[in-house]
């Protein structure tokens, strides 16, 4: 007569595995890490340039979205011809003369009007080039409505473009096509000759050139 065991009973069954020991774990888990470890090392090595490069770049393309994301545009921005350049204490005067009479056009609490004071009357160098330069490419871009100078260079740079009878400058409701704005400061001429050009058409334009003109309308009545 022959026993017959049968699989998995009595003492022969399989017994599970116990379980691991915590220092076989943490050997396992180091090893990962190593490898891990071993991988950024090796990507290190051989591509270090190629992520500085991307990291460098990546670094430009976020500081520039914020910085377009904060930008705080200002409300009015005038191109200023005169002879020789003004003091920033006088820009700042002008810029101030003309905020307490312009609105509030992006809705943020203050009024800001920007001039960009182009000299056109110093010697020549590579200034002078870069502000004439200037100043036609704002006249080429149509960026810029409103702009202001002093009498020899109102004569000189925007009576000029008058052609056939039509004036540079959009006429005010007095039929005027500029304003004679007394400054009061020293170091500039003591009247500036200032005046919007007529929009190109678009309707963003259209909606900038009705503001500059409400401001010279403000400015007219102060003067």
């Amino acid at each position: 007569n022959f026993a017959c065991v049968c699989p998995g009973t009595g003492e022969e069954r399989a017994k599970p595995d116990p379980p691991r020991s915590r220092h076989e774990k943490t050997f396992r888990a180091d090893g990962l890490f190593l490898q891990k470890l071993s991988f950024f090392e090796n990507l290190w090595y051989h591509y270090k340039w190629h992520l500085l490069i991307g990291g460098f770049v990546l670094l430009l393309l976020i500081l520039a979205v914020i910085t377009m994301v904060t930008k705080d545009d200002p409300d009015y921005t005038v191109v200023l011809l005169t002879g020789d350049p003004l003091t920033s204490e006088t820009v700042t005067a002008l810029q101030d003369q003309l905020a307490a009479v312009g609105e509030d056009v992006d809705g943020d609490g203050k009024v800001e009007v920007l001039i960009e004071n182009l000299a056109l009357g110093i010697a020549y160098s590579n200034q002078k080039i870069a502000n004439d330069n200037t100043f036609m490419a704002h006249l080429a871009s149509g960026d810029v409505l409103l702009f202001a100078a002093e009498p020899a260079y109102y004569d000189k740079k925007i009576a000029s473009l008058s052609e056939d009878g039509s004036s540079f400058f959009a006429p005010l409701s007095n039929g005027d096509t500029s304003v004679r704005w007394h400054p009061g400061r020293q170091d500039v001429s003591e009247e500036l000759y200032i005046g919007v050009r007529p929009a190109t058409g678009t309707a963003k334009q259209n909606q900038s050139y009705e503001q500059c003109r409400r401001l010279l309308e403000q400015l007219m009545a102060q003067n």
